[in-house]
Parts: structure tokens; C-alpha cells; sequence
């Protein structure tokens, strides 16, 4: 009884500090947002970098908001701060290099972040990044950043020549060199569309999360999918653009991701933080919020584009993609170079058949007499989608095998690849070490694969179902354009838009939690004080079990309203669609 008592009066005293830790966390957050907008939202690289704009994509003839970034690395070889014994000066790099069986070769990186509602940077947003790993392994490095609200008339054709000029450009300065491109999600499928119509440019392309094959997988599988195709597809994002006067609001689409896990974005976040305040995980909270809160516009034409093209028509992998110069975009004008594609079992945005479904459009043989090297890793480890490009787990694996063996992969014969990383028991063959060389800490196989593996992996492709859609979603968009729109459009202007932006809740919310709010002002002035006595509770407070008992069974609910809200548009989706 006593110990229950004790128990009792520690959980009441840290749950009070706990809450007034939490706000100001979320206070922080707030002042965060409204600064980082303020200074335009530049890309979020980790303190160890740095970058000079090379070409501004404003100034171009055809005006873009996209600019080229050369990355500096602050660090010039240093021990890292963490006691990390990997080091990145060029002498540790050789030697590593020498042990793994490979040559010393300069090459050139560049890194296509996705533009899917939040700003430019996540490529580098650690020390252990892809744009650290690519430091380590001796890179020039170049990033592509984008600035909040497109230009003028921007559409996706513009995009796609002002990346290609980058490219030509990175050619001028590196002569002889071809480009590694890494494209994260959304930027996968601009890097692969770079490919395709500048193959000459282009060393190996590196699709990390990325859709290129939208109807892949089973028609009812994919929520995201399902959920566009009940609401009416197209339609919705043209009205969604005219009322932002012809810009797509970025925080429409991260809400859309949020409401993809339910319990994540409702309570397990925002507990994990309440439940352990430490400077520690409010540092890591800010971090990643700095990123998910700054949101990017996408004009409508490029939105249009997005959903109608690629979404609807997937005509990336039927190799009908148009330009506005007539030329066709076809994945098999893909040669000489290499093709890494990272996908998991876990990720609900892009799952492995839409990662992985194109490379049907080959044959064996014809992936051969392209001099093409198609590696896939394929992650069992339900890795989500966001983790696939920023987690240490996945960078300190899967992301440093497919930067460091580059040379390997181009020396491999023509043909398709398995890439197996794995934490078996069975070191044989494992590459990442700490201090000792001789300590593996995962096994690396490569296993020869053939195009038919892949059509068993993604299955048949409905397409009688997702031609219906595409026509559904065209005849509502027809109707909207013709009834609705011209009664919508002359009531827009720029200050109704904004006013929509600003009342978005992932926006509004920072206005009632930061120091715009003068109820705020105790929360400020309290937390350092209660910083300075707080501990953690422990793990064998009764009353903590309590919380944790609470919280797992709250978890628990939202999964279940999330799979109930799922099935049931799964349902409708087939009551509208399937024969």
C-alpha cells in the first residue's frame, strides 16, 4: 500500500511536469514553423551541410521553382561527434574501400527529394544520410531543392527540361562523368522520367520508395489507391486547385498521408514524446517536424498531370507519356547504366508491385541487350515508406550498399538482381563493419533474378478495373470543368486561397500552440524550471504500467476504426468498379 501511495504521488508529479514539457515541445514547434516559413523554407540539411545555388530554375525561360545545389561537407574528414569510429576523410575512404575490393573512382551524385507536400532536404536531413553516405564515398554531390509556391504556368514538362539542364550542367563541370541520380519517392519517378529521355547522362538511377508502376497490384489492395478512386479521382483535385486559385495545397496532401495510420498520427507520436520529454526526443520531434510542417504548393497543372497521367493513366509504364514537344517517354529508351529500386513489405504508399511492376515492360533479353543492371531490395522488415529513405537502420544498410558497390553492380553482367541484406546469423559476406574490419554486422548476397520472378511477385495487373476508373474519374472531371468550375473560379482570388491555407488544421494549429498565443507565455517561462528537477519515471511504477495499458489499448482502437474505414471502402470500391 505504501508502495502504491509512492507510486502515486512520483507518477502525479511527473505526469504535471511531463504535460508542461510536452506543450512547450509543441510551443517550440509552433515558433519553428513560423520561422522556417519565414525564411522561405529552405531545404532541411543536417548541420553538417552546406550548399551554393548553382542554376535557379526561377530564372530559367521557362520558369520553375527548382534550383540546383552543389552540398559542401562542414565535417572535411573529421571523427563524427558521436564517437561514430567511421570516419570520411579520403584516406579512411580508400582504405575501406580497398578492403571491400574496390578501386578508388570519383563519380558525381545528385538527389531528386520529393516534392508531395513537404519542402526540399530529407536526403540530407542526418548526418547519416544518403547525402552523407555519398561524402563518405568520395561524391561530388549535388541536391535539387524547390521553393514553396511554383511559377507562373509551371507544369511538369517544365520541370522535367530544368532538370535536365541541371544535368547538363553537373556534364559541363564533372567532364567524363556520368550521374548518379537518387530519387526519394515523388522524386523517383522525376528522376526515372530524366532517364528515359537523357539515358547518355545518366550512371545509375536509384528509386527509393518510388511508384512507377500505379496499377500494379491488386485493384482493391492499396488504400490510398482505392480511397481517390471511391472519392471521384480527377475531379476533386481540380476543385481543390481553384480554390487555392490554381495551387494545390501541399497540407492536403500530408494530411492525406497522416490518415493513412490513424494510430501513428493521432496518439502513438504525440505520446512518445509526452511520455519521455528529454532534450533527446524533443530534439528528434522538432527535427523531423521542421520537415513534415513545411509545406509546398503544386500548381494545378502539374497536379493535373500527376493524377491524370501517371495516377490514372500510368502512362509512365505503358510508355505513352507525352511531352509538350511531342516526344514520348519510354522506359525502354533506358541503356548502359544501372537501375537500384529499394521497396518493403511495409510500405502502404508506394507498396513492391508499384516499385517494381515496370521492369515487366522488358524481357530478360531485352535487359541484356540494354547493357542494363537492374538491382532490387526488397525489405521484409516492414520498413514504412518514410524510413525507407530516412531511417539509420535503412541508410546504415541498404542505402550504404547501393552508394558504396556502385562499381560492383556496373562490373555485374547485364541482367536483373536481388540484393539481400539481411540480419541472419551468417556474417558471410556482410560489409558494414565498426572499428574492426573483421566485424560484420549483416549478411549481403546478390541473387540472379528473372523478369518472371517479378510478374509472381506483383501478380496480374487488373486492367479492365483501372480503365474504368480512369473513365470515371475523366466523366466527372468533364461535368465539374463544364457546371461546376465556371461558377467557382470567378469568386478565387489570391486572399480567399490563403485564407483556406491558413485554416488548414496541420497550419491553424501552430497559432493556438506557439508564442503567438499569449496563454502560451506560463508554458515558456515554466519549462526550463521543471526541466531542471524532472526524472523519468520508472519503468516499475504501477501507475506508469497504468498509462502504457491506456495508451497500447487507445492504439488498438484507432487501428481498428483505420481497418473498419479501409474495408469499407474497399467495399465501395468494388460495388463501383468490379463486375
Amino acid at each position: 500500500m505504501i508502495k502504491m501511495m509512492q507510486d502515486l504521488i512520483t507518477y502525479n508529479m511527473g505526469l504535471c511536469a511531463r504535460w508542461f514539457l510536452y506543450l512547450d515541445a509543441l510551443r517550440q514547434r509552433g515558433n519553428m514553423y513560423y520561422e522556417h516559413e519565414a525564411e522561405g523554407l529552405p531545404p532541411v540539411f543536417a548541420d553538417e551541410f552546406e550548399y551554393e545555388v548553382v542554376l535557379d530554375g526561377r530564372t530559367f525561360e521557362k520558369p520553375v521553382n527548382y534550383a540546383l545545389l552543389r552540398m559542401k561537407d562542414r565535417r572535411q574528414g573529421d571523427r563524427r561527434e558521436d564517437g561514430d569510429a567511421r570516419l570520411t576523410s579520403k584516406e579512411n575512404r580508400k582504405e575501406e574501400r580497398r578492403l571491400r575490393g574496390l578501386v578508388e573512382k570519383e563519380g558525381v551524385v545528385l538527389i531528386i527529394d520529393p516534392r508531395a507536400g513537404h519542402g526540399p532536404g530529407i536526403g540530407g536531413f542526418k548526418a547519416l544520410s544518403q547525402l552523407g553516405l555519398a561524402f563518405e564515398y568520395g561524391y561530388e554531390v549535388y541536391c535539387v531543392r524547390f521553393f514553396p509556391k511554383p511559377e507562373p504556368n509551371q507544369t511538369i514538362y517544365n520541370v522535367l527540361s530544368a532538370e535536365i539542364l541541371f544535368l547538363e550542367e553537373i556534364a559541363r563541370r564533372h567532364p567524363g562523368e556520368k550521374t548518379f541520380l537518387i530519387g526519394n519517392c515523388q522524386g523517383g519517378w522525376a528522376a526515372m522520367l530524366v532517364a528515359a529521355v537523357v539515358p547518355n547522362f545518366v550512371r545509375v538511377v536509384a528509386l527509393h520508395g518510388s511508384p512507377i508502376s500505379f496499377w500494379a497490384g491488386q485493384a482493391n489492395s492499396q488504400v490510398m489507391r482505392i480511397r481517390g478512386a471511391v472519392l471521384g479521382g480527377k475531379y476533386l483535385s481540380s476543385l481543390l486547385s481553384d480554390l487555392g486559385n490554381d495551387d494545390f495545397d501541399g497540407a492536403l496532401l500530408v494530411s492525406g498521408f497522416e490518415d493513412l495510420n490513424l494510430a501513428n498520427s493521432m496518439w502513438s507520436k504525440d505520446h512518445k514524446l509526452f511520455a519521455d520529454p528529454s532534450l533527446e526526443n524533443v530534439e528528434r520531434f522538432l527535427g523531423f517536424e521542421k520537415w513534415w510542417n513545411g509545406f509546398s504548393r503544386i500548381s494545378g497543372a502539374e497536379i493535373a498531370f500527376i493524377v491524370e497521367k501517371l495516377f490514372l493513366g500510368n502512362e509512365l509504364e505503358q510508355g505513352t507519356l507525352r511531352m509538350e514537344d511531342g516526344r514520348v517517354i519510354d522506359l525502354h529508351n533506358l541503356h548502359d547504366m544501372v537501375v537500384q529500386v529499394f521497396t518493403s513489405d511495409g510500405d502502404n504508399i508506394t507498396p513492391p508491385p508499384q516499385a517494381l511492376g515496370w521492369i515487366r515492360v522488358f524481357t530478360d533479353e531485352e535487359i541484356v541487350s540494354r547493357n542494363l543492371k537492374i538491382i532490387y531490395c526488397l525489405s521484409r522488415k516492414k520498413i514504412g515508406h518514410l524510413a525507407i529513405f530516412v531511417s539509420s537502420d535503412a541508410n546504415n544498410k541498404q542505402h550504404r550498399e547501393f552508394i558504396g558497390l556502385t562499381e560492383a553492380f556496373e562490373s555485374l553482367p547485364p541482367g536483373l538482381y536481388e540484393l539481400d541484406v539481411s540480419d541472419d546469423a551468417v556474417k558471410s559476406g556482410g560489409v558494414y563493419h565498426e572499428d574492426n574490419p573483421e566485424k560484420m554486422l549483416y549478411s549481403l548476397k546478390i541473387h540472379k533474378r528473372s523478369v518472371r520472378d517479378i510478374e509472381i511477385l506483383c501478380g496480374e495487373t487488373d486492367v479492365a478495373t483501372f480503365s474504368k476508373v480512369s473513365e470515371v474519374s475523366q466523366e466527372l472531371d468533364t461535368m465539374y470543368k463544364t457546371f461546376v468550375r465556371p461558377w467557382i473560379k470567378p469568386f478565387v482570388t489570391e486572399r480567399s486561397a490563403e485564407h483556406m491555407r491558413q485554416g488548414h488544421p496541420l497550419r491553424s494549429r501552430h497559432n493556438l500552440l506557439s508564442d503567438r498565443n499569449p496563454f502560451m507565455l506560463p508554458v515558456a517561462h515554466m519549462a526550463p524550471w521543471i526541466r531542471s528537477w524532472y526524472v523519468k519515471d520508472e519503468d516499475t511504477n504501477l501507475f506508469i504500467g497504468i498509462e502504457n495499458v491506456v495508451s497500447n489499448t487507445i492504439v488498438k482502437g484507432l487501428e481498428n476504426c483505420q481497418l473498419m474505414r479501409d474495408m469499407w471502402y474497399a467495399s465501395v470500391f468494388e460495388m463501383m468498379y468490379f463486375k
